[in-house]
């Protein structure tokens, strides 16, 4: 069956590797991007435009010339800076439903959540989606609201969506805001030192191409899983210190780190993070399969090769 599908966030870090799968994927297909980037991109068709009111006509012209059945949301920002998190998250997405709505466009739509919509999670303890979402920060709550908005929309047969929430993915071309991509750019650079927030906390990593395979599985499945929140993680919990040693190793060169112990504004209230993802093997039929020795070498190779 051939798609239309629309990527919001088509240059970023889950978006690239989004487009990058859907091609080989769904090689007969449509691929259109919407983001402030989209010529570098092998797209059907691109918009350069943020998803602002200021955009709406573009946004609106672009949806309705496209028709997309799918849309995959990937576009957001991981910030702390509350009127930045609702506008980018929050608000942006209200937007292009409201957008498909006044295109009278009924899709599939695969809302990209986030682990930190949850509350703290006690040590050792898996989190399925029934867990308590009470936000540490301004991101998690912006992810929320936006995740809680597609629901309902769902609900009431606007949009056929489900919220993939992803705990923490890593791979190559990671944003320079993240611990992977801060210590990448640091040692593409030949840097002697870095210092780094608190390694001492354990998150839920998961490769991104395992990601992108789960959100295939939602196209293929849309229509039996609308109005769900799914988690999608490796389901075992690392030590931070773990990932940036591992890469270090596989870089083979001599970088030190120091580590601040009280941690950024963002992830300091956070110690552990562990998925239970029974609910996504059971209705994406999917299960990570990419060890964590390969995520590494894959990051190194990207960055350092």
């Amino acid at each position: 069956m051939m798609h239309n599908i629309l990527v919001t966030g088509c240059s970023g870090f889950i978006g690239t590797h989004v487009i990058n799968a859907l091609t080989k994927a769904y090689s007969e297909d449509l691929i259109y991007g919407i983001d402030l980037k989209v010529n570098n991109i092998k797209l059907t068709d691109g918009l350069d435009a943020m998803l602002t009111e200021k955009n709406i006509k573009q946004i609106s012209q672009f949806i309705m010339k496209h028709k997309p059945d799918i849309i995959i949301h990937c576009a957001g920002v991981l910030t702390n800076d509350k009127s930045l998190a609702l506008a980018s998250n929050f608000n942006a997405t209200k937007l292009l439903i409201a957008v498909l709505c006044q295109a009278d466009v009924n899709c599939g739509f695969i809302q990209i959540g986030s682990a930190a919509e949850y509350a703290p999670i006690p040590y050792l303890q898996k989190v399925d989606e029934q867990f308590s979402t009470i936000p540490q920060n301004a991101y998690g709550e912006s992810k929320l609201q936006a995740s809680l908005f597609v629901q309902e929309m769902s609900r009431k047969k606007i949009i056929d969506g489900v919220v993939l929430r992803l705990f923490n993915p890593i791979g190559s071309n990671m944003n320079q805001n993240t611990i992977v991509g801060k210590l990448c750019k640091s040692i593409s650079e030949g840097k002697e030192i870095i210092q780094f927030g608190n390694l001492a906390t354990y998150r839920d990593y998961i490769d991104i191409r395992d990601v992108v395979k789960a959100i295939i599985c939602a196209i293929d499945n849309i229509k039996n899983i609308s109005g769900e929140i799914i988690n999608v993680g490796s389901g075992a919990a690392k030590l931070t210190r773990k990932l940036v040693n591992d890469i270090i190793c596989a870089s083979q060169t001599k970088i030190c780190y120091t580590e601040d112990s009280c941690g950024s504004n963002r992830s300091n209230l956070t110690i552990w993070q562990e998925a239970n993802i029974d609910k996504a093997i059971k209705l994406l039929k999917w299960k990570p399969t990419i060890i964590w020795e390969d995520t590494i070498k894959n990051i190194a190779e990207s960055n350092f090769d």
